[in-house]
């Protein structure tokens, strides 16, 4: 059988190594020669197009060995040249340190080992395992550990701690626990070195963190009264760690006629409320021997200990809250607010008489520090601040007992000369807010630092204003705060609405005693000054939204982000048009007033309905744009 010569020469013309026929036309045999060439050609060609560096893999790993060979041998040049250089262990720790601030661990590690040839450095291997911990690699930190006995570089009680520590700020606390809890019992059983409590402390804290409450009982049955005497950081994370198994309980209100003592509330109704319990228990009888070793002068009573005690007892019921004050008055010397008479001065009032609370130390005073300095304190109290400050406002808003609030306050930081911080301010707001203290509010958020307003105080504050509306001067006392919000660079529109919101509620204090043309007029006149206080903030709301931060993105991106806000400045507007319309309507006001409020509320009612269009188009468009990347992530995946 032959083949065209045509056929012959078109597919001997696509290979891609050309082979001589010798004659015009060729036999069966030649072509089919000529076709196997082709079949070879192309899987050459086919295989060179797939992978198209098939052929240099050998070539780019000699070349990364090689690459890696030389980067080896620069670190061993110099690091046989800094030794040199470095003959003693204190220099070398301080350039092992200094290499691992600018994260070269390889040439770290390759000098420590070279300088362990000659002596002990057990410093620079401290050195390198806290770099490890604190890039948490804890496999690799428990390795080099294991590497620094295998070459005779004994661990010190820096080494130990170093490790647990590392463990305890884990990102991985089962590993962390299993490892701390096994490296921990090894030292019990060495002869050379024993944990102390220092190593204690830092496992237990690993324990506290993961939440394994059997492995952190079982570390606290190896205390001792030598190395591994319980301080009062001991204790500390021990009632920490029982903490965040109880979750805060809402606590209902007690009705007046019911008995002072009902148990509130029920813990034989709810196993969830009888749990938390007996943690509490729990953490009583701990500090009962807390107490017993601060009486026998064993340890130290800081305020974190004794708030640790006080957010336990903040989990309970109204009891277990009325406690904090006595826990307060127990180890700080503060005398509870509400068995002490007002009106004595607090440098006349009288002490507690129970001697059984104070440590057997001989109790003298510190000398006062200048004319205004702190109170002077007792040796062997705690000294109060401002986590003791929060812990007692938190108390006595969850008692209901607000009228003690300020004389806590006026005590901590008039004679205490605690600086409140920003959860100081909101913990009193929230305790004047339950106590619908507005005039008290008020003078608090005057008080305030600029640097430590937030939204939320002026929330609190004007909530505040609207539940004391049997105050006849709790509209004025709003206006206080509400004119104090001009710290912040951009009004708050929910701190606005409450302005507003207490501006119609507190009408009985202004109505009272008047007719109702009288009252109807003077509840106007207060709407209409409460407006025009409103009216520039709101411009200045508005006007945030059109000049705000420049960012590089679409129209629709940028209306997503500020939707939110808009839509509250919308439903602002929409309060303060119907106000005005209540005004205008009753004719609540001056004839000027009327007129100012007509203008004004036409602006306004503008304003909203182009905002209506304006969400209305952008949210037609945001969908539509949405069904286009749809439909191309549709039509990508069919071309797949």
């Amino acid at each position: 059988m032959f083949i065209c010569r045509a056929c012959c020469r078109r597919a001997l013309s696509s290979t891609l190594v050309t082979h001589p026929i010798p004659s015009r036309l060729c036999s069966a045999s030649q072509a089919t020669n000529a076709f196997r060439s082709l079949d070879s050609s192309r899987n050459l060609a086919t295989a060179a197009a797939t992978t198209p560096n098939a052929a240099l893999p050998r070539e780019n790993e000699a070349t990364s060995v090689s690459t890696t060979n030389s980067r080896d041998k620069a670190i061993r040049w110099k690091v046989k040249k800094h030794l040199e250089f470095l003959d003693n262990n204190y220099k070398i720790a301080e350039h092992v340190e200094r290499t691992l601030e600018r994260e070269d661990y390889d040439e770290a590690l390759l000098l420590v080992r070279e300088a362990t040839r000659k002596g002990d450095v057990t410093v620079s291997w401290n050195h390198l395992i806290g770099y490890l911990m604190r890039k948490q690699r804890l496999h690799a930190a428990v390795k080099l550990y294991n590497e620094m006995k295998k070459r005779d570089q004994m661990p010190n009680a820096q080494t130990y701690t170093i490790l647990f520590r590392g463990f305890a700020n884990s990102d991985h606390p089962t590993l962390a626990v299993s490892e701390a809890v096994r490296i921990y019992h090894t030292m019990m059983t060495s002869k050379r070195l024993q944990p102390n409590v220092i190593h204690m402390n830092a496992v237990l804290e690993v324990c506290g963190r993961a939440g394994d409450m059997d492995s952190l009982f079982s570390i606290v049955s190896t205390a001792d009264e030598k190395l591994r005497s319980p301080d009062n950081r001991t204790y500390t994370i021990i009632l920490n760690s029982l903490r965040p198994k109880i979750p805060t309980h809402r606590l209902p209100r007690r009705k007046p006629e019911e008995e002072e003592d009902e148990a509130e509330p029920d813990a034989e109704r709810d196993p969830a409320v009888a749990a938390d319990m007996a943690v509490i228990n729990q953490a009583k009888a701990i500090w009962e021997e807390v107490i017993t070793r601060w009486r026998k002068a064993k340890i130290i009573i800081d305020e974190r200990l004794v708030c640790a005690m006080g957010r336990l007892l903040r989990h309970g019921g109204r009891e277990e809250n009325d406690e904090i004050l006595d826990l307060v008055e127990q180890t700080m010397d503060i005398p509870r607010q509400d068995k002490v008479s007002a009106s004595l001065p607090s440098q006349e009032r009288p002490q507690p008489s129970e001697e059984a609370d104070r440590p057997t130390q001989v109790i003298r005073k510190i000398k006062e520090h200048g004319r205004n300095g702190p109170k002077p304190r007792p040796v062997g109290y705690a000294v109060p601040g401002n986590n003791t400050l929060s812990l007692i406002l938190e108390s006595l808003r969850a008692t209901r007992k607000t009228t003690l609030g300020p004389r806590y306050w006026d005590l901590f930081v008039n004679e205490y000369k605690v600086r409140p911080d920003k959860e100081n301010y909101a913990s009193y707001l929230r305790l004047l807010r339950v106590g619908h203290n507005s005039t008290k509010t008020a003078d608090i958020i005057q008080e305030i630092p600029p640097a430590m307003l937030t939204p939320k105080t002026f929330r609190i504050g004007l909530s505040c204003c609207v539940r004391d509306n049997l105050n006849k001067h709790a509209f004025a006392n709003a206006t206080r705060v509400f004119r104090a919000m001009k710290a912040l660079r951009v009004p708050d529109p929910m701190a606005m609405r409450l302005y507003l919101q207490a501006t119609r509620a507190n009408f009985r204090p202004v109505t009272a005693n008047l007719s109702e043309v009288d009252g109807k007029f003077a509840l106007g006149r207060q709407i209409a000054i409460a407006l025009d206080n409103m009216w520039e903030p709101f411009g200045t709301l508005t006007r945030s939204f059109s000049f705000s931060s420049i960012v590089t993105c679409s129209p629709e991106e940028a209306w997503q982000r500020s939707s939110n806000e808009q839509m509250e400045a919308m439903a602002v507007a929409k309060r303060m048009v119907a106000a005005m319309d209540f005004v205008v309507t009753e004719e609540a006001a001056d004839a000027r007033v009327i007129k100012q409020l007509r203008t004004r509320r036409n602006i306004l009612n503008r304003y909203v309905v182009m905002y209506n269009d304006r969400i209305h188009k952008m949210e037609n468009k945001i969908k539509s744009l949405e069904r286009v990347d749809v439909d191309e992530g549709a039509s990508e995946s069919r071309v797949i």
